[in-house]
């Protein structure tokens, strides 16, 4: 099969190796001698936990580990490790993020009224 493009390999920043924005193409996770389960782990038990926090350790020395993290927070990415990060720490990152709702308290004459 002949690719639809050319892809070159400059010394241009990553995220313009290729095209504009596509980091993933410098991303340490790319690379074929990680198995990509490693950033999917099933579960919590301790397998699952060891590939975690391998999967974690990779990310620390990637070059674009703040465009991934950047990139799971702001897509809702719910499972795996990305930017270094497991779903659950994630998700206490999105609880700052968001603020709570809370409902207004009802007026002194709505009280009364009820």
């Amino acid at each position: 099969m002949i690719p639809k493009f050319k892809v070159t390999v400059s010394h241009a920043a990553p995220d313009t190796a290729v095209t504009p924005g596509n980091w993933r193409l410098s991303a340490l996770c790319a690379n074929p001698v990680f198995d990509p389960e490693m950033w999917h782990p099933k579960g919590t038990d301790a397998r699952s936990m060891a590939d975690a926090d391998q999967a974690k350790r990779i990310c620390r020395a990637c070059p674009v580990q703040e465009k991934c993290l950047r990139w799971s927070l702001d897509n809702h990415q719910d499972q795996g490790v990305w930017g270094g990060l497991t779903e659950q720490e994630r998700r206490r990152i999105h609880r700052r993020r968001t603020p709570s709702v809370s409902l207004p308290k009802p007026s002194k004459t709505e009280r009364s009224a009820a």
